[in-house]
């Protein structure tokens, strides 16, 4: 997003003078359609932050027309999570918006001062983002540029939205060219990166790495050109909030993944989804500052949870649900379907009396010649032998890598369980990449696709079950040829002898 400021010069020189009627008190910084200037309303002595588009782009079309956007957007928006427009005005060609004077720094210099906040700050502020976006969106504007240098955030933590200047107006006529991508790209959606159709969704991404980088300190992609961001946006996967930060809540790491998903159908629908699950989020964490509580003799079920958002606290309500007659007819039938669907599995005869799953072993695995790893060159057989210390490193320069498998006898397979990378990398480790699909492919069958994480973690994947006695094992970096080789130190596979 182009940054529209006036030169030094002249920012000083708007300093201790009237426009628009406005005393101007001193310049505040750049925003995303103008610098912004602290000043003060005539006869009503109010403060306020008054952004003045410079003459040289009010002439032009579009800039002049994202400005009227901005200032149309905020004045539809009357909430206690959004700045508030007072004004809208014109002098000697140059545009203003007059709008609520914010005491407090940006979200993103708070970050910067503090380096970590605390969970419980961090759930609050997010939660006010949500209603503000909630709110925004029920009004039919999307953002679009939502970041932590876009959040305002007041003493005692009262956040206020704010730069709305490429703003989406659903009911309004597109400015922008199909096709271009508008935002910032530490905080852009997958599908805005590429120039796609942007909703509220998309905000909802923004919103998922402002949380990434309150608990972590700073957003989850980060490189040295806006094009190398906005490639990590749509290929590469997140990284996993608890390897950054251990002591993260699991509640708050499953939110922020689910924030952060690139199929937006993957994603949270909308900011009340979202703010569902914020209001749950404070109970995986202990606020070690505060006594606590002891623990009630009686308990209610979880499902008696409601929430106020009035407040902070979580109420329960006293009166019992009726549960219909047939909605438990339903449970247990699926009940039966599953325990049936169990004895299907375990108890069918097989080769071997009294078979159950276990970890399967192929008798053979044959394939590429390794590159050489840590540990010396290493063969496929060494992704099944147990023994973890070492990896197989695919070829160099290979998007994907073929292993082909087989089995003492035809095994019905269930599950697979794969660990990436190597178990203890140091300086010594060559580069490598994290596969980032396995395919199982058996003769006659369509082949089975796994997505994994980029994770040296053991990651278990379960599917639907596979009769094979020779199969075939794709990875797949995703990167395109010429990438850095694979590294895999171990495959296992679930499953049992079946005849």
């Amino acid at each position: 997003m182009e940054k529209a400021s006036l030169n030094p010069a002249e920012a000083d020189a708007l300093a201790d003078r009237k426009f628009g009627g406005y005393t101007i008190l001193e310049h505040l910084g750049k925003g995303g359609m103008g610098d912004v200037f602290k000043a003060v309303q005539p006869g009503l002595e109010r403060v306020v932050a008054l952004k003045i588009l410079p003459g040289i782009l009010a002439r032009n079309a579009e800039f002049s027309e994202r400005f009227l956007t901005e200032a149309f957007a905020i004045s539809r928006l009357q909430h206690q999570n959004i700045v508030t427009i007072y004004d809208y005005g014109e002098e000697n060609g140059q545009k203003y918006i007059a709008m609520q004077y914010i005491q407090g720094p940006t979200l993103g210099k708070l970050i910067q001062q503090e380096k970590r906040l605390d969970y419980a700050r961090i759930i609050s502020i997010a939660k006010q983002i949500c209603r503000g976006l909630k709110y925004a969106h029920q009004s039919e504007i999307v953002h679009r540029d939502i970041k932590s240098g876009n959040i305002m955030v007041e003493p005692g933590d009262k956040v206020y939205i704010s730069d709305f200047g490429i703003a989406k107006v659903v009911d309004a006529p597109s400015i922008t060219t199909t096709g271009m991508a508008m935002g910032t790209p530490e905080y852009m959606a997958p599908e805005q990166c590429e120039g796609g159709v942007v909703d509220g969704q998309s905000d909802i991404y923004g919103l998922g790495v402002i949380l990434f980088e309150m608990v972590t300190g700073r957003p989850p992609f980060l490189a040295d050109t806006p094009l190398a961001v906005a490639y990590k946006q749509v290929h590469e996967a997140p990284p996993l909030l608890s390897k950054r930060v251990p002591d993260v809540p699991p509640r708050l790491e499953l939110i922020v993944a689910k924030c952060l998903k690139k199929p937006k159908a993957e994603r949270y629908r909308n900011a009340d989804e979202l703010l569902k699950d914020l209001d749950s989020a404070h109970l995986d964490y202990v606020d070690l500052a505060e006594p606590i509580p002891p623990k009630p003799d009686t308990s209610l079920p979880s499902d008696l949870r409601i929430t106020d958002r009035r407040g902070q606290d979580r109420r329960y309500s006293p009166e019992p649900i009726a549960v219909s007659r047939s909605y438990l007819w339903g449970i247990l039938g699926l009940f039966g379907l599953i325990m049936a669907g169990m004895a299907f599995l375990l108890l069918r005869p097989s080769s071997s009396p009294g078979a159950s799953l276990r970890w399967i072993t192929p008798t053979s695995a044959t394939g590429p010649s390794a590159a050489e790893g840590p540990s010396g060159p290493s063969s496929p057989a060494d992704l099944f032998d147990g023994k973890r210390s070492t990896a197989w490193t695919s070829p160099a320069g290979k998007e994907e890598s073929e292993i082909e498998l087989s089995f003492r006898t035809r095994m019905l397979l269930t599950g697979i369980l794969v660990e990436a990378g190597y178990l203890i990398p140091d300086a010594s480790s060559p580069g490598y990449a994290f596969p980032k699909t396995i395919s199982l492919e058996v003769d006659g069958h369509k082949p089975v696709r796994l997505t994994l994480a980029e994770t040296d973690a053991p990651q278990f994947i379960s599917f639907p079950g596979v009769l094979a006695e020779k199969a075939k094992l794709r990875f797949a970096t995703g990167l395109g040829a010429g990438s850095k080789p694979m590294a895999v130190r171990e495959v296992r596979f679930l499953g049992l002898p079946y005849e």
